[in-house]
């Protein structure tokens, strides 16, 4: 097709597909809807073919053809567009509507250029007295209830033509209906009306987006799956708190929805689904054979204090209101808004209420009419009906968490999800128990919930660093700017510092404070607080004067050890101040200081970043760090011969799992200045240089970097969520895992096992050793020994 003066300009829910489809985020089959009617008697196939003809036609909207000209897209309609009604007997198949079924499929995902004819229709007979008619289409031609008109058009003329009646008038607008439609929608107040509502409420970026790469791509998923039945006795449930409520049952069938939905998604208790509407509202949209309809977000607040009640409410309104607003191109406004790519729409779970079927009548002769992908694009969707009586439940799509499951399973959910909120619609949403038998037995033994009641064995981290500095006194224990220190000189110049701190009053159930950047002077002076029996607390030396001074009035450590350049801003702060260059250390004993402190006291306290609230200071026992590393079976080697890089600064306690991986286990530390984490070039030249075989970032700061030699480095990703694309570039031949948990959990609490490239979604693994998971409600509440105070 070429551009003329006859071509017009497309539409807002057009240019969403064009768009989608151009940008290559879906597959062409993806956007091709389809018509199987089942007719139950004899078919005149000329007839047939006659009829089909004749309303392609008069459906002036279906025989559009696109083209691109000047920077923009253009629509007119083929005045004689190419069509044949294929035929295939299929009297002689064995199961003979199963391959109808099948050769619809593949007509179906054939893809259709958009500079030509846009549908195809195929006719099989499959017995004598039966046949099936198939018609497919591009979306961006036709919507589901234009294929439903295309439908009831054609066995309507096709009724005629075998009757010998006169062909009733059609009532179908025009292509330049379609676009003045929507033209003068844009030009109305309403417009401006549903821009207000939606500005207002478009969701946040990232909301409930869900969706993931599929692992195994299944070519039919967009085709329904095949209905299973909710249970009619909790349906039954639903109707009477319906009757009570006053609103209808589709609205406690999506709030279900988004509660099973929230489950696997626990970032907030915003919930976004994605609601498909027909967008037509003015009567003459009702009789137009084109692409009409539009998808809008469905935004929910879940919040857990809200009771089934309210939050069926909520939904219903929410509901209403999007209804009342579906007109406007909410994906337009997505885009400008929240960008994430030309073409790219947002992820999310699509819930859809559509009839199972309708009836046609093909001259007396009675057929049943299923859509085939109502347009579920890139992701997945639940599609609920009613057949007498009974809701059921069909699927289509994939990539989701929930399309893992089969249709029996999503239905035995939701039926669990559906009694438990009708059980007592007075609950809060936090107290639901969404969980059968098995489910909460698995969860039990995947969380290790018997930590909790168990008992451990504990050390001390000065106990354990003696052990290796007896066993491998003049191993490197650390590397900085060029210098090393073996484990005995690091012993020895830690227990000088000791000395001189318990002099100036540290000891068990005191602080002293650590404002240093990453050297090995650090390192000595953490071992010398610990020797000490305090706890140190480090704080970063970049850090704003008020949250220094408030962490020194919060935590009142008896000392603060600091270099030259912070002694200045501690002045004024009423607490004494050590300079770690100080010449009396130099005079004290390197003796180690008698005793060691015991597993529960404080090793150091880390404060929260503050983001929620007021920065909170977490208190971290030496046995919690100790058993940080006991029976860690993840690929990541424990041991003398291993080489961290530390590149996390003190006050970020991924510096836990750095320091004393290395030093707990005689392995050599090499401790990275401020300047060169600056700088990927300089720090990837360090690594390669010091042949580090442990190296521990966040998936961010290792995004930076390249994997090229550093071949023999295990990895280790934590404090955010990690991409997929990371773990494709890094993953391949090492070992590397990811690492999840709060600061009160002593760095993570689940590690998950060796990652794979091209997995997709980024798990985050397993609890660790002393660590008991528990889901409350969407929350997960850590336990056990090896949890902070």
């Amino acid at each position: 097709m070429e551009f003329d003066e006859l071509s017009l300009p497309i539409t807002h829910p057009q240019l969403d597909i064009w768009l989608a489809g151009a940008a290559g985020h879906s597959g062409a089959e993806e956007w091709q809807l389809g018509l199987f009617a089942k007719i139950e008697g004899a078919v005149e196939r000329y007839a047939l073919e006659w009829s089909i003809g004749r309303v392609l036609q008069e459906a002036e909207p279906l025989r559009a053809a696109f083209v691109e000209a000047n920077g923009q897209i253009f629509q007119k309609p083929l005045d004689h567009p190419d069509f044949t009604l294929q035929f295939y007997d299929l009297t002689d198949s064995q199961d003979s509507a199963e391959k109808a079924r099948e050769i619809a499929s593949s007509i179906q995902r054939t893809p259709m250029p958009l500079a030509g004819s846009l549908f195809r229709f195929a006719l099989f007979q499959t017995r004598d007295d039966e046949y099936f008619l198939f018609g497919a289409c591009h979306h961006i031609v036709l919507d589901g209830t234009g294929v439903a008109l295309i439908g009831q058009r054609i066995a309507s003329v096709y009724s005629a033509i075998v009757t010998g009646a006169a062909v009733p008038p059609t009532l179908f607008g025009t292509l330049a209906d379609l676009v003045s439609l929507e033209s003068e929608y844009e030009a109305s107040r309403e417009y401006l009306e549903d821009e207000a509502y939606w500005t207002g409420n478009i969701p946040v970026d990232g909301d409930q987006d869900l969706q993931r790469s599929p692992t195994v791509v299944d070519p039919n998923s967009h085709w329904p799956t095949e209905p299973v039945a909710l249970d009619q006795t909790v349906m039954e449930m639903v109707e009477k708190c319906c009757e009570v409520w006053t609103f209808p049952r589709s609205s406690v069938i999506t709030a279900a929805c988004a509660l099973l939905a929230r489950g696997y998604d626990c970032r907030g208790s915003n919930v976004v689904l994605e609601l498909p509407v027909t967008r037509r509202v003015r009567p003459e949209s009702k009789t137009l054979p084109g692409m009409v309809a539009g998808v809008v977000p469905l935004v929910l607040e879940a919040s857990p204090e809200a009771s089934v009640s309210r939050f069926c409410e909520h939904v219903d309104q929410r509901m209403r209101e999007a209804l009342q607003h579906q007109r406007f191109p909410v994906q337009a406004l997505e885009r400008k808004l929240r960008p994430r790519g030309a073409g790219q729409p947002p992820q999310r779970l699509s819930i859809n209420f559509l009839p199972a079927s309708f009836t046609l009548d093909f001259g007396g002769v009675p057929a049943t009419a299923s859509l085939i992908n109502v347009g579920v694009v890139g992701g997945f969707g639940l599609v609920f009906s009613d057949v007498g009586g009974e809701v059921l439940l069909s699927t289509m799509g994939q990539g989701h968490p929930l399309s893992d499951l089969t249709t029996a399973e999503l239905v035995n959910r939701l039926n669990r999800v559906l009694v438990a909120m009708t059980a007592d619609t007075s609950q809060l949403l936090s107290s639901l128990d969404l969980l059968d038998v098995r489910e909460r037995r698995s969860l039990d033994v995947f969380g290790r919930r018997d930590v909790l009641a168990g008992s451990v064995s504990e050390s001390s981290i000065p106990a354990v660093f003696a052990q290796q500095v007896l066993v491998s006194p003049n191993a490197i224990a650390v590397r900085c700017d060029g210098r090393s220190w073996t484990y005995q000189e690091l012993d020895e110049a830690s227990n000088r510092m000791a000395h001189l701190l318990i002099s100036h009053g540290a000891g068990p159930g005191e602080c002293v404070g650590l404002v240093l950047g990453r050297s090995a002077e650090a390192i000595v002076s953490i071992l010398a607080v610990l020797k000490s029996g305090a706890a140190y607390l480090p704080i970063d030396p970049v850090v704003p004067d008020s949250r220094l001074e408030f962490m020194l009035a919060d935590a009142a450590p008896v000392a603060v050890v600091s270099g030259a350049g912070s002694a200045d801003r501690l002045t004024g702060c009423g607490v004494l101040v050590v300079d770690v260059s100080d010449p009396h250390i130099d005079h004290q004993s390197r003796t180690a200081p008698v005793g060691y402190p015991a597993p529960d006291d404080v090793a150091h306290i880390i404060y929260t970043s503050g983001t929620t609230g007021v920065p909170k200071g977490v208190a971290v026992t030496h046995g919690n760090v100790t058993r940080l590393f006991d029976g860690l079976d993840v690929g990541v080697e424990m041991g003398p011969g291993q080489v961290w890089a530390q590149c996390s600064s003190l006050a970020f306690d991924f510096s836990v799992w750095e320091i004393w991986g290395a030093l707990l286990h005689g392995g050599r530390l090499v401790v990275v200045p401020d300047s060169v984490t600056r700088s990927a070039d300089e720090l990837q030249a360090l690594l390669v240089a010091e042949k580090v075989t442990v190296l521990s970032q966040t998936p961010s700061a290792v995004g930076v970097l390249s994997p090229e030699g550093l071949a023999a480095a295990s990895l280790m990703v934590a404090a955010e969520p990690c991409p997929g694309d990371v773990v494709d570039r890094w993953a391949s031949g090492r070992v590397m895992i990811n690492g999840y948990g709060p600061t009160e959990t002593t760095v993570y609490a689940t590690i998950s096992a060796p990652l794979q490239a091209g997995s997709g979604v980024v798990p985050i693994g397993f609890p660790v050793p002393g660590v008991g998971v528990v889901r409350a409600g969407c929350a997960v509440a850590f336990g056990g020994g090896g949890c902070g105070r």
